[in-house]
């Protein structure tokens, strides 16, 4: 298990109001991780997430004997977790912070915590926590130039190809590994650091960052078009280049503004709810500013110059050469209706 794929586990359940996280937290004596990262300070009940893992249940359970629970474990010990009893009566460190935490929990309800007072608890804590965001480097330069050498050089030595968070280029929109260039620019290696955190780092210098699959950041080559039935010939087309990054925030945007729902802006079509699981993420992605009427390169917002729109409405907002609103395909849908 990776401990990046582990904390990205603790930060779902540790978000999911319907998850029994909080109970458990308040509730499981033993077996408690102190995670420290860039977005404040948790505590994970190890004995939960393992059950999660067996069943994917997410109400509560607190069996230590799986298997799931001895992998948890040795991936905290990998990234400098021990094991740190309190003895009961004893006011530790650990219990303060557990304390503090366990108070600011409103939900469930409990009024047990003076009964912890006297009992044992086992909390697993990294020894030495050592922050990348505050470092005094890397400079914007300094990201830039590891962005090149990675042009040149690819993956170093010490990572693996990436999986998940990638940053954009500020001037090209390309998408780069964030966290082999977090390493590059601070020449840090791999287990450093997780890439939740080199993401944090490289946001706070105003880098955008976003979670992408292998195929929103493929290379596309300049497509050939060919006939199978007799003749065949060649046509080549100039394709500008999307930025995938500035996709990805636009529907991220999008999602949470409307409570998780990933819907067309102008006919209101959710694909999830019509074709189901086959139709979860499947959305265009529309430039209010033609991108083929620009100029060449420019910045983009994910928030104020891109709009999801279904297929459909995107090929009507371009059809016949010319460039439609958002609010004039929404006039004719309206005109049109039986």
């Amino acid at each position: 298990m990776q401990f990046e794929s582990l904390l990205e586990i603790f930060e779902d359940l540790r978000n999911d109001k319907n998850s029994a996280w909080n109970g458990c937290v308040k509730n499981h004596r033993l077996n408690l991780a102190i995670i420290k990262t860039e977005n404040g300070m948790f505590f994970a009940p190890i004995n939960f997430v393992a059950h999660f893992i067996n069943t994917g249940s997410r109400n509560k359970g607190s069996d230590p004997t799986g298997p799931q629970f001895g992998e948890i474990i040795e991936c905290l010990k990998s990234q400098g977790f021990k094991k740190i009893i309190r003895p009961a009566d004893s006011e530790t460190e650990q219990f303060s912070l557990y304390k503090e935490y366990y108070t600011s929990l409103k939900e469930p309800k409990s009024s047990n915590f003076e009964s912890r007072i006297s009992n044992q608890l086992v909390f697993w804590e990294k020894e030495k926590i050592t922050s990348i965001v505050d470092h005094d480097f890397p400079i914007k330069d300094q990201i830039l130039k590891a962005m090149d050498q990675f042009d040149i050089n690819g993956t170093p030595e010490g990572f693996r190809e990436a999986q998940k968070w990638f940053v954009a280029h500020p001037d090209t929109g390309t998408p780069y590994p964030a966290k082999i260039i977090w390493g590059l620019a601070t020449s840090q290696r791999g287990n450093d650091f997780t890439a939740h955190q080199a993401r944090d780092a490289l946001r706070k210098r105003g880098f955008e960052c976003a979670a992408l699959d292998p195929s929103d950041f493929a290379p596309k080559a300049p497509q050939t078009d060919s006939l199978i039935e007799g003749a065949e010939y060649q046509a080549t087309r100039t394709i500008r280049e999307r930025n995938s990054v500035a996709r990805k925030l636009c529907i991220d945007h999008y999602r949470s503004k409307n409570g998780g729902r990933l819907a067309c802006l102008a006919c209101d079509i959710d694909f999830n709810k019509v074709y189901g699981e086959l139709g979860e993420g499947f959305i265009h992605v529309h430039h209010l500013d033609p991108l083929a009427e620009a100029a060449g390169e420019r910045i983009v917002s994910p928030k104020f110059d891109l709009v999801p729109v279904c297929p459909n409405c995107h090929a009507m907002i371009h059809r016949h050469g010319k460039t439609r609103s958002i609010e004039e395909i929404v006039r004719l849908l309206k005109q049109n209706s039986c």
